[in-house]
């Protein structure tokens, strides 16, 4: 079989929580991972507010959580490409609500995008150096001599005193100039 071999971006891993033994492999350079998980924390806020006002309607929430829950981690998995809720959030439903209050896939969604603004903006840094490493070679710091003022020279008076010449003369005289 033949292999198609090629640079298919920066795969960066992760140990959830501090534990090494428990990490995700993210691809820190995909450009769209931002945009897709900031849309997923959107579409998150509005189930969460869907769980809350179905809870405050008396409506049994086990099976709209289970539902939930699937969907939300399908969500997650498809922005990273790869298994992250499995790794991060185990068996825990992930509308579970952490410490402070949030759902624990709303804290992991925050964490990895506050993890991949930065490595971003180290990408785009260390993209930058290596560009000035390349054109640094071809652009010269300009430097400015000062120049001199060129000393004033009178124009010289024409030795000719054209308008006393006859037209035979002047014609003569522009067929040299001409030459």
């Amino acid at each position: 079989m033949l292999s198609i071999n090629f640079d298919s971006g920066n795969y960066k891993e992760f140990a959830i929580n501090g534990d090494e033994n428990n990490t995700v492999k993210i691809n820190v350079s995909d450009m769209g991972i931002l945009t897709r998980a900031q849309d997923a924390l959107k579409h998150i806020d509005g189930i969460v507010e869907e769980l809350a006002e179905k809870e405050k309607q008396g409506v049994d929430n086990a099976e709209l959580f289970k539902e939930q829950d699937e969907k939300a981690r399908q969500m997650v998995n498809t922005i990273f490409a790869t298994d992250i809720c499995t790794h991060a959030l185990g068996g825990t439903n992930a509308f579970s609500v952490a410490s402070n209050g949030k759902p624990v896939i709303v804290n992991l969604l925050e964490a990895l995008i506050q993890i991949l603004v930065q490595e971003i903006k180290a990408a785009r840094t260390a993209a930058q150096i290596k560009l000035e490493d390349k054109t640094d070679k071809y652009i010269k710091p300009v430097t400015v001599t000062p120049v001199k003022p060129l000393p004033f020279i009178p124009l010289a008076k024409p030795e000719i005193d054209i308008e006393n010449l006859t037209a035979e003369e002047k014609n003569a005289l522009l067929k040299e100039l001409l030459k």
